[in-house]
């Protein structure tokens, strides 16, 4: 290797000089070329190391993905079918992976569409398995939104999922009503409410004439 790369220097060697000079005079290229064989006229290449362009280890020059599915791919740390598929790619603020084909798309749908086929319309996909990054489509479902919220943890999904309010009283279809927010709201809490506030202006009102009445008669 030592000799090698004396003569790509152009020590010795006119035809190592050409060598040398050759694919756009790029010095990886030339590495890969002497000590590997030719590259693809027709395909890109970049370096998988973390050193970039100073890197001109030929081992390290690795083909780029050629179409969107193969780039798609190489983002994915895939596994078995019952193993989650991890998305290696840029995660946006929600914890979702992100894929830019022409547009972009998040990284599960992506893949569902390419193994499973068209989402359909009005559905969502839901992680049966709980990990936002995963892209394995044995792992997602396409279920309507409301089920999806149900099946969550978070608030939301922990509210949806109360069938009594926080006095006992049931969430059925007479005793419930949609608040401005489109929560949930008890009628019979409101109700319950409503009478302390009228006792309570009642009682006021009384103490309210009583004083009066005490001042009329001294």
């Amino acid at each position: 290797m030592l000799g090698m790369a004396r003569s790509l220097r152009g020590g010795s060697s006119p035809a190592a000089y050409q060598i040398r000079r050759s694919s756009c005079g790029l010095p990886t290229r030339v590495w890969y070329e002497a000590t590997i064989g030719p590259l693809e006229p027709d395909r890109q290449y970049g370096m998988i190391c973390d050193s970039g362009v100073q890197c001109v280890n030929p081992a390290h020059l690795g083909l780029k993905p050629h179409t969107a599915e193969e780039r798609f791919w190489s983002y994915v740390e895939r596994g078995p079918e019952n193993q989650c598929w991890e998305w290696q790619g840029y995660i946006d603020i929600d914890g979702y992976g992100q894929f830019w084909n022409e547009t972009l798309c998040r990284a599960h749908r992506y893949a569902y569409e390419l193994m499973v086929g068209p989402i359909p319309e009005g559905l969502v996909l839901d992680h049966l398995c709980n990990n936002k990054i995963c892209v394995n489509p044995h792992h997602l479902e396409a279920t309507t939104n409301r089920t999806n919220t149900l099946r969550a943890d978070g608030l939301p999904s922990r509210n949806a999922r109360k069938t009594h309010c926080l006095h006992g009283h049931p969430f059925n279809e007479v005793n419930t009503y949609r608040g401005e927010d489109g929560g949930r709201r008890c009628r019979t809490c409101l109700r319950m409410y409503r009478a302390r506030v009228s006792q309570t202006r009642r009682e006021e009102r009384t103490a309210i004439l009583a004083g009066l009445s005490a001042k009329c008669s001294v």
